[in-house]
Parts: C-alpha cells; sequence; structure tokens
C-alpha cells in the first residue's frame, strides 16, 4: 500500500468517525433542549439551530468523503475541515456562551469530538492531488 491509499483510507475512516460524532452532538443539543423544563424561547430557538448546525455537519462530511474517494483530496479536505472547525465552534457555544451550558459537563474530552473531521481535512488538504 502506498502512501496515496493510506491517506485515503485514513481521511475516510476519520470522515465517518467524525460524521458520528456529529450526529450524536447533534442528537444530545436537541433531546437536552427538549427535556429542560421551562426554557425561553430564545433559548430553544439556539438549540434548534445549534442542533440544525450539527447536523449539517454530520451531512457534510459524507459528501467530503465521497470526494475523497473518488480521488478529489483538496475539495473534499476543506469540507472535512469546515464541518470539523463549525462542529467545534458549536462545542465552544454550548459549552460555554450559553446560559443554560448543557455540554459543560463534557468539557474536557468534548474538544475532541471534532478532531476527527479536522483530521481528515489536513491529511486529505495535504495530499496535493486534486484533479
Amino acid at each position: 500500500m502506498n502512501i496515496k491509499d493510506f491517506r485515503k483510507k485514513t481521511s475516510i475512516f476519520l470522515g465517518l468517525l467524525g460524521i458520528i460524532n456529529s450526529m450524536l452532538l447533534s442528537l444530545y443539543i436537541f433531546l437536552t433542549i427538549q427535556t429542560l423544563p421551562l426554557v425561553s424561547t430564545e433559548f430553544l430557538n439556539q438549540g434548534y439551530l445549534g442542533s440544525g448546525i450539527a447536523a449539517i455537519c454530520a451531512c457534510l462530511p459524507m459528501f467530503g468523503i465521497y470526494l475523497v474517494w473518488k480521488g478529489r483530496f483538496y475539495t473534499g479536505g476543506i469540507i472535512n475541515l469546515a464541518s470539523g472547525l463549525t462542529l467545534f465552534c458549536i462545542f465552544i457555544y454550548f459549552a460555554y456562551l450559553i446560559e443554560i451550558q448543557v455540554l459543560k459537563w463534557v468539557e474536557p474530552i468534548g474538544f475532541f469530538l471534532a478532531i476527527p473531521q479536522i483530521l481528515s481535512g489536513l491529511i486529505a488538504v495535504t495530499s496535493k492531488t486534486d484533479s
């Protein structure tokens, strides 16, 4: 197995792991917002928006993985990298910046949720074999 195939398989695996992390984070945010009693409408809107963006971060790497699989490493890597950075920002927002910090308890390991997508994007972007 040459280095190109290894990078391709590693990027695809990390992208799939990132999809799982994004889906679980989106589901957790949505279910936590739904089960909190007597929350304000503004907080509900923030929860819906955050879980929707996290769900989009789960769908984008599917296209990025497809592009990496087809050999368009740079484009797929940019998509995965952008999705991972967006997921990281969603985690920071729900862990620190809102009044009910729903992700504060996951803080020490929560930062690692976006790492697979970011690494998938970096591995694919550094391959530089886009057609």
